[in-house]
């Protein structure tokens, strides 16, 4: 497609945008300005070519992403905080705080997967699918609030901030390690992570035993949730693998009873939904393993 056929398509969406001005209703369900619950169907019927229900797509969530992060700054309280990139490497990323983040003896530290996923959601297919309900397995505020109810700070970390690429999430980690936890008083860590955020932030596991934020790592974490994830090849066998079993629970979404469990390992069984193949916006068990956890 042409530079100026690309442009076209975008201009189209914001237009298409502007006039439905999307936004959240107090459940976190997208609504337009009438107060109208999106409906995927009707807004992306099958009448528009790909490129212009891409063009639709990322101008819906060019809408919603300012909306929910305001969200996580006045309804919780966030602080945005920028975080410095390793040496040679970018720095467009942040992450977003709770206030007593560095006074607080307990800290959930959140790492979403890989894509255009922004702090505050684990998938954006789910947000924008229009069924009832999928929005609760799409945004993180259900961990954020029960987190807060027990007194603990949050950490949301934006492994994606630095550019879509498997070290630049890792790297992430690390840092936000580094400059936010590192800096508190936590004594007490738990991180949920989910897909290939499992990787991102286990790889800290890899670094030399003498590194700081290795050592750091394994002296605050007393739980490491991976949700649909994997400790990765690298990981397991390089890493300390006493202290990675007994620490971690891996939880994941099966569509029939395994023959063999992994050590650490929850899993569910379920029947596939058809309702997740309805209409153009696929998902599939893997995006609404983060809601289901919750409720475990």
């Amino acid at each position: 497609m042409s530079k100026k056929n690309q442009v076209g398509l975008k201009k189209k969406a914001k237009i298409w945008g502007e006039s439905k001005n999307w936004d959240f209703d107090q459940n976190f369900e997208v609504i337009d300005s009438e107060g109208n619950k999106f409906q995927y169907d009707a807004e992306f019927p099958k009448r528009l070519k790909k490129a212009e229900k891409d063009a639709r797509y990322e101008n819906l969530h060019a809408v919603l992403k300012p909306h929910l992060l305001d969200r996580l700054r006045a309804y919780y309280g966030f602080a945005k905080i920028r975080v410095p990139a390793l040496e040679g490497g970018r720095a467009n990323a942040h992450a977003y705080v709770s206030p007593d983040v560095y006074v607080n003896s307990k800290t959930l530290v959140i790492v979403q997967g890989l894509g255009r996923v922004y702090p505050g959601i684990w998938a954006r297919k789910l947000l924008t699918s229009g069924r009832n309900g999928d929005y609760k397995c799409a945004t993180m505020f259900s961990y954020i609030r029960k987190a807060l109810s027990f007194g603990w700070s949050v950490v949301i970390c934006d492994p994606n901030g630095d550019g879509n690429s498997e070290q630049n999430r890792c790297n992430h980690v690390r840092r936000v390690w580094e400059t936010i936890i590192m800096k508190s008083v936590s004594t007490c860590a738990m991180v949920v992570a989910f897909s290939a955020g499992t990787r991102a932030a286990l790889e800290i596991l890899g670094l030399n035993d003498a590194d700081a934020i290795k050592i750091d790592f394994k002296h605050r974490v007393k739980g490491i949730v991976l949700l649909d994830g994997s400790t990765g090849s690298s990981i397991t066998k390089e890493a300390d693998k006493t202290w990675l079993q007994s620490n971690h629970r891996l939880l994941v979404m099966l569509r029939k009873t395994p023959k063999a469990i992994p050590p650490g390992t929850m899993f569910a069984v379920v029947q596939f939904d058809p309702g997740m193949q309805e209409g153009n916006n696929v998902t599939d068990l893997h995006d609404y393993v983060p809601g289901f956890a919750f409720k475990q």
